[in-house]
């Protein structure tokens, strides 16, 4: 006699129904538990409904993992080792908000203390592990259904997508403000189509007319952020990001705007970039820019809403003038190094003093007023500039910068500022190797050049020579001990400060392209590599 057929209770037949209508729509999930038999149920559940799953068993693993991938949702177990759930949580909401990421909790026990703590610190939803598949895969649905809403309704708030001329879809403005708007090519700013000539840089409109915003191909300009900051002229490309020139429609104030998409940078320089935001929040010296919003305004992309420093960098003043006088000199530096104090201050290196990152600005009564810019490769002083690649400038950078078994600190940035004050005095910098080994062999084992000789009365410019030899030391232990120290030596020269540099005259002049990579450009370069 053959066995009865094993067929399902209507209940059960019920409860597959519902897990299969759960079905998700490839969305990435981020499992972290240290239990591996329950991470694996997990995995081969979610996996049954369509969804992308990785499995770590760590807080820590799971912050590396999310730096690397983008995910949709995560769902995290609050009882773990060494890193709890809930300083997991915290991390995560100091980067993404609950609709950029979700985070569902999973608690062993049922009690409403742990779910409560959850949510104060930022979760969306609270499951214990006891849940069936249904009530898992259900939850996860509606997480990822609101989050999806929320990104369709930021989409259709802050910009359209439009076909360009190769007919990918780019991002423009709000619908409308595209038209009658052109783009000069050569200071890359937006305009109106009939404008005579630019704003900026005074070209003439080209007798076939200004290139629509699809034909100039500028990433991003044009782009109207949080409905209120519209991106109107790239004014830069720094070590992390686009740097653009925003109108605030609210206040009808400009900022400066810099695009950071993150995808294109390993976790590595992903952390840098976050350093980045949280040290201009914390800095308030007013020789740096200040930071006043940060917003995420697509997958992987950051946009940094900061001051405006109207003028010219640094770069572009010696491109002009070629090199300045040992008052304007030291006026610039010990601005710079006033910045570097309230940096240092909190336990920072900026790793990236040079020319193009310093603005200077010409004030009412002709005082000069220097900003210190792109803290993109600013880092923590101690361990994790240990493990970061080469970040930098050459022709800037101290020789502990190249050396993998050196923890930097404060004192690279004075040895960047003694390398500066050379260069505006002389017209060059002291080493001009033509290639990065040769420059960073230079600074490791060459003598710090004399300044050259009519550029101030002799005993001011053997003040200078000795004061730039001991910022450029080559071991940091035999520099000035700070940037306090490096402006009381300044003091002590008794030169007077100047008035300002003459700004007016340099008008929209730019620095001439140079072909290839200089070592005056900041350099990413794995170490070893």
């Amino acid at each position: 006699m053959s066995a009865a057929p094993n067929i399902p209770d209507e209940h059960e037949v019920e409860r597959t129904h519902a897990f299969a209508a759960c079905r998700g729509r490839g969305e990435r999930i981020l499992v972290v538990d240290d239990c591996v038999d329950l991470c694996r149920l997990i995995d081969v559940w979610l996996r049954e409904l369509g969804y992308e799953v990785r499995c770590v068993s760590s807080g820590a693993l799971a912050l590396s993992t999310l730096a690397q991938t983008a995910f949709d949702l995560v769902l995290l177990d609050l009882h773990m080792p060494e890193m709890g759930g809930l300083e997991v949580l915290a991390e995560l909401r100091a980067r993404w908000s609950r609709a950029e990421l979700p985070v569902v909790v999973l608690t062993a026990h049922p009690g409403p203390e742990l779910a409560v703590a959850a949510f104060e610190a930022g979760a969306n939803d609270h499951l214990t592990k006891s849940a069936d598949p249904v009530e898992l895969a259900t939850r996860l649905r509606v997480q990822l259904g609101v989050r999806r809403e929320q990104q369709e309704l930021h989409r259709a708030r802050h910009w359209r997508l439009r076909p360009d001329s190769g007919g990918h879809l780019v991002r423009g403005g709000l619908d409308g403000a595209d038209a009658g708007q052109g783009v000069c090519l050569r200071c890359t700013a937006l305009l109106e189509a009939r404008a005579p000539a630019c704003d900026h840089c005074g070209d003439a409109r080209p007798a076939a007319g200004w290139p629509t915003l699809d034909a100039a191909g500028v990433q991003w300009l044009g782009t109207t952020l949080a409905g209120r900051y519209r991106l109107v002229r790239r004014i830069g490309v720094g070590t992390t990001g686009v740097v653009f020139e925003a109108r605030d429609f609210d206040l009808n104030r400009t900022y400066a705007v810099k695009m950071v998409d993150l995808e294109r940078f390993d976790p590595l320089l992903q952390r840098h970039i976050y350093t980045e935001v949280k040290t201009l929040a914390r800095l308030s010296n007013p020789h740096v820019v200040r930071l006043y919003e940060a917003l995420r305004v697509d997958h992987g992309v950051i946009a940094l809403v900061m001051d405006f420093a109207a003028g010219h960098t640094l770069g572009e003043l010696l491109a002009y003038h070629g090199r300045v006088s040992p008052e304007q000199a030291l006026e610039i530096v010990r601005q710079v190094a006033q910045a570097l104090c309230e940096v240092h201050r909190l336990g920072l290196v900026h790793r990236d003093v040079k020319p193009d990152n310093i603005m200077v600005e010409e004030l009412p009564g002709g005082r000069t007023f220097v900003r210190l810019l792109d803290f993109g490769i600013a880092l923590p002083s101690l361990s994790e500039a240990r493990e970061a690649s080469f970040l930098g400038t050459p022709q800037y950078a101290a020789p502990e910068q190249n050396d993998p078994a050196s923890s930097l600190d404060h004192r690279c940035d004075i040895y960047a500022l003694g390398v500066l004050l050379y260069r505006l005095l002389a017209g060059h910098a002291p080493f001009e190797d033509p290639t990065f080994d040769a420059m960073m062999r230079a600074h490791l084992i060459s003598p710090v050049p004399a300044l050259p000789a009519g550029i101030a009365p002799d005993a001011v410019r053997a003040g200078l020579d000795a004061l730039i030899a001991d910022m450029m030391a080559k071991h940091r232990s035999l520099r000035p001990d700070d940037m306090v120290e490096v402006m009381r030596r300044i003091d002590a020269l008794g030169v007077a400060p100047v008035s300002g540099l003459g700004l007016a005259s340099v008008g929209g002049v730019r620095p001439v392209a140079e072909s290839g990579r200089s070592v005056a450009q900041t350099w990413v370069v794995k170490k070893g590599g």
